[in-house]
């Protein structure tokens, strides 16, 4: 929101807006319907806690998205950048994934059992629960699979949902979300310099 507030009518700026706002919208849906009302009580006893979570995951949210519909009527999408941002979130999970994998270690306690003990930055990134489902160790290949097929999937239902709501709220974009022709001339380049 900062920097669209620098360059208002910039359709990169607008852009990038939008996405993070898209983003957004999602979060507070899977807070408040899934992880808010069922995190442990002290959470909201505590008040340093309790207003965190309530600027955070309400009234930050609350001025983005008051701010976009009221110009929104002003945005152009520049498509290459939410194809981009799309892109942008898909390396972001794979490093999320990686510092998981890499941190999380197998604790031996003294009566020699052992238990894992993952190490996330958020509550709802352990992959070893995908979805909050709870899976054994012994079939942790199945948490593997979905984790993987999540974050492959991650890019296109972004920009799925970047298309959606641009339709719901009738918000121009200047071409296709799903045009990946730049790959194609990407790869293209790649081989006429490798050639040269």
């Amino acid at each position: 929101m900062f920097c669209y507030s620098l360059k208002p009518k910039s359709s990169v700026m607008q852009s990038l807006f939008f996405a993070g706002l898209s983003i957004v919208v999602v979060t507070i849906l899977v807070y408040w319907f899934s992880i808010g009302p069922f995190s442990p009580g002290w959470k909201w006893v505590n008040p340093y806690w309790a207003t965190n979570i309530v600027f955070v995951h309400m009234i930050n949210p609350g001025v983005a998205y008051a701010v976009f519909f009221k110009h929104r009527k002003e945005f152009l999408l520049n498509c290459k950048t939410m194809r981009y941002m799309s892109f942008y979130f898909f390396f972001y999970l794979i490093s999320l994934a990686i510092f998981f994998f890499t941190s999380s270690y197998v604790e031996v306690k003294p009566n020699g059992e052992e238990v894992f003990v993952p190490c996330y930055v958020y509550d709802f990134l352990d992959f070893t629960k995908p979805f909050f489902i709870p899976v054994p160790l012994e079939k942790f290949w199945l948490a593997a699979v979905i984790d993987v097929l999540l974050i492959l999937i991650s890019p296109f239902a972004l920009l799925l949902l970047y298309w959606l709501l641009s339709k719901l709220y009738r918000v121009k974009a200047d071409g296709n979300m799903f045009d990946f022709s730049f790959i194609k001339k990407w790869i293209r380049h790649e081989k006429e310099m490798y050639y040269i």
